[in-house]
């Protein structure tokens, strides 16, 4: 029997990584439903992400699973790319705001780009980390092309 791999597997090891105070508040409100719509969201952007997987990484959303039984592997790397996503909706968001604050003249700390900047430098780490993951993940099964 297959048991499918639930969005929860991906989406619980990606949050280990995070702390978002509007994701801790969304969870703790109960509000099941907006959070599942939030993080599934981000993890739809994640998977065409995940280049040369070597299972259909197709899914029903209904039933948050995807249609296959994913490797440890695999969930790690869809979970790194859900919180590469999030890292860069995250910076999106808080870049925007920031300009609205600037240009209304309450937003004038340095540190805040400071940080912006930091988080990019992180996301960035963290894409260099996935194409590694992705690359161990091609490799494992080169011996049987050289064999």
């Amino acid at each position: 029997m297959n048991i499918l791999t639930s969005f929860d597997d991906v989406i619980d090891l990606a949050l280990v990584e995070i702390n978002d105070y509007r994701l801790n508040k969304l969870y703790e409100k109960g509000e099941e439903e907006d959070f599942n719509t939030y993080v599934d969201g981000i993890l739809i952007t994640a998977i065409p992400l995940f280049k040369n997987c070597k299972k259909v990484l197709s899914y029903n959303i209904e039933e948050r699973t995807f249609t296959s039984e994913l490797s440890s592997l695999e969930i790690t790397i869809l979970a790194k790319l859900w919180v590469l996503q999030w890292y860069r909706k995250d910076n999106q968001t808080y870049a925007l705001y920031r300009q609205h604050l600037q240009n209304s003249g309450s937003f004038k700390n340095h540190s805040e780009s400071q940080n912006l900047k930091e988080n990019s430098t992180y996301a960035d780490k963290l894409a260099e980390d996935i194409d590694r993951l992705m690359v161990a993940y091609q490799l494992e099964d080169i011996s049987i092309y050289l064999s």
